[in-house]
């Protein structure tokens, strides 16, 4: 670990100082790799599918079920874990049994379990106590409080081949029910899975030299260009033109309303907004889309849309959640179920200006995607290339 930060402290130096921006490119590509392998413990790990992670919790906890079975997995910038959550519950008493495979992060995780395990820190009060423990062979922490009125709380962590954490967190149940629960954990099944996405080539390193490159070849022409004028500012789209590209109808649902604005922001910047409610019965959707053209941060990244940063992939029993791209537009998907209701939602970011955002009462994720298509982002980008 401490070779790779090493290797990625000199690989950013030369980046910086590189003559061309493919050799820039390349160095900052191999500091980037570096530091993933400091994070990793020495390599590159890419968290596993977190539908894996499922069957390692169990059914059911000495007479408590298991409720709604959640897993997740996220990743920013090839920086990736992933985790799987059950809920157990029966009687006033509540158990809930996170695994973490810690993917991209394990060699601090497992750093930082070991020293937390080995402290020789251990406190005690009449209310409750914090201490090292071991649970099945692996070292960890358990820490416990009693409160008035017979009610308590607890939690077990650990890390299972170096790279799943495994915490276990309890309402009004005793610390020997937790170990209990935390040894039906399947480990074997956990330290089968322990070389999965180890070493795996995803082309984050390519792409993070990609990145670097152009961003060198952009300072480069920047610094070479001769000075020009103040530059002239777009222009955001027609209020009016802006809401007649939402239709009288969609997918079978009836407009009931629509509202159009433009909010000025200062001396030289506005917001131009269109929205639009659709009904049927029980069946409702509602759009927004917003041009942002003269208030794009830096970033590139609109109000709303930070999910553009990240790689996002959620799912539960009740639904998911997950970055996409809709018609080669950045996107993220939001679907949900209550009992026989459904929600749905898209956002996403055309043209890179216009935030769009399509939410949906009992309708599913494809009605609301016929529906942005029936609105057409091209045709929100072509709007804004027409009056430019």
């Amino acid at each position: 670990m401490k070779q790779a930060a090493e290797d990625a402290s000199k690989a950013l130096e030369q980046a910086e100082q590189a003559a061309n921006s493919q050799e820039a490119g390349e160095r900052m590509g191999e500091a980037f790799q570096k530091l993933r392998e400091t994070a990793g413990g020495g390599k590159v790990v890419q968290a596993i599918d977190f539908r894996k992670l499922k069957p390692v919790l169990p059914a059911s906890i000495d007479g408590l079920e298991a409720g709604d079975v959640e897993g997740s997995r996220s990743s920013q910038m090839g920086m990736s874990t992933s985790k799987a959550e059950a809920v157990y519950r029966g009687d006033g008493e509540r158990v809930a049994i996170t695994v973490t495979d810690m993917g991209s992060m394990s060699g601090l995780s497992s750093l930082s379990s070991r020293m937390s395990a080995w402290a020789e820190s251990e406190t005690e009060s009449t209310t409750g106590y914090d201490r090292g423990t071991t649970i099945a062979g692996y070292d960890g922490r358990e820490k416990f409080r009693s409160y008035d009125g017979g009610r308590s709380s607890g939690q077990l962590k650990f890390l299972v081949a170096d790279r799943f954490q495994v915490e276990v967190d309890g309402r009004n149940v005793t610390m020997d029910k937790m170990k209990a629960a935390a040894r039906l954990v399947d480990f074997d099944a956990l330290e089968a899975m322990k070389d999965e996405g180890v070493g795996v080539n995803d082309g984050k390193q390519e792409e993070v030299a990609d990145m670097y490159k152009e961003f060198r070849e952009a300072e480069k022409s920047k610094a070479a260009a001769p000075e020009a004028g103040e530059p002239v500012p777009r222009m955001p789209v027609d209020a009016a033109e802006l809401k007649a590209l939402l239709p009288e109808a969609l997918i079978g649902l009836s407009q009931s309303g629509s509202r159009s604005k433009t909010q000025t922001l200062g001396e030289n910047a506005s917001v131009v907004r269109a929205e639009a409610d659709y009904v049927d019965g029980e069946r409702e959707l509602s759009i927004h889309v917003i041009d942002y053209v003269q208030v794009v941060p830096e970033t590139g990244v609109l109000p709303g849309a930070t999910w553009m940063m990240f790689d996002v992939s959620k799912e539960s029993d009740s639904g998911y959640e997950k970055t996409t791209e809709i018609q080669g537009y950045p996107a993220k998907e939001t679907f949900r179920t209550t009992g026989t209701a459904m929600r749905a939602e898209i956002q996403m970011v055309v043209d890179k200006r216009f935030f769009v955002e399509v939410a949906a009462q009992n309708l599913t994720m494809e009605e609301v995607k016929s529906a942005v298509a029936a609105v057409g982002p091209d045709r929100l980008a072509n709007l804004a290339r027409a009056g430019a």
